[in-house]
């Protein structure tokens, strides 16, 4: 059993509780309305919130009406499995990017977050619809050396 993670926006958490947290998909996805709980022990925070999850997890979504008479009613479910949340989510980066909603900041700090979940380099450029360069310049402004300890330097920087 492997553990994986990734990372999400700290608005898209709903409701902190001691035993779990409710985290809202977000509005730009086809999962709009949709919302699944998550034990807050799996939940580390920093300057993004990360989930962490086993290979053979499951995501419950649910969506909840939004009326004064039926706000606890479920009126839909869908079980998602983590790969298809992680298309999600680097779909929405990809779209964000192309509005020019995501500064070289934020792009840099949700590069070296998936550097540290152990995202390879060529991962994070296709995922994220960047070139080899452009991850390099994103991992280089976090200034976290930590991310460029399996990196491979060329001859030149001997």
């Amino acid at each position: 059993m492997k553990w994986n993670g990734f990372v999400i926006n700290p608005n898209l958490i709903k409701v902190t509780t001691a035993k779990s947290v409710l985290i809202g998909m977000p509005t730009t996805s086809s999962y709009k309305g949709f919302s699944f709980w998550h034990s807050s022990k799996l939940v580390k925070t920093g300057k993004m919130y990360m989930l962490l999850y086993t290979d053979d997890f499951v995501f419950h979504l649910k969506k909840y009406g939004h009326g004064r008479f039926n706000q606890r009613e479920v009126l839909e479910e869908i079980d998602l499995s983590p790969e298809d949340i992680k298309d999600r989510i680097a779909s929405t980066i990809r779209h964000n990017r192309a509005r020019g909603e995501h500064n070289v900041t934020q792009m840099s700090n949700i590069v070296a977050e998936l550097v540290m979940l152990g995202w390879e380099d060529e991962e994070i450029g296709k995922q994220l619809g960047m070139q080899a360069d452009e991850v390099l310049r994103l991992k280089q402004n976090t200034g976290i050396a930590e991310i460029f300890k399996n990196h491979e330097y060329s001859h030149s920087w001997v």
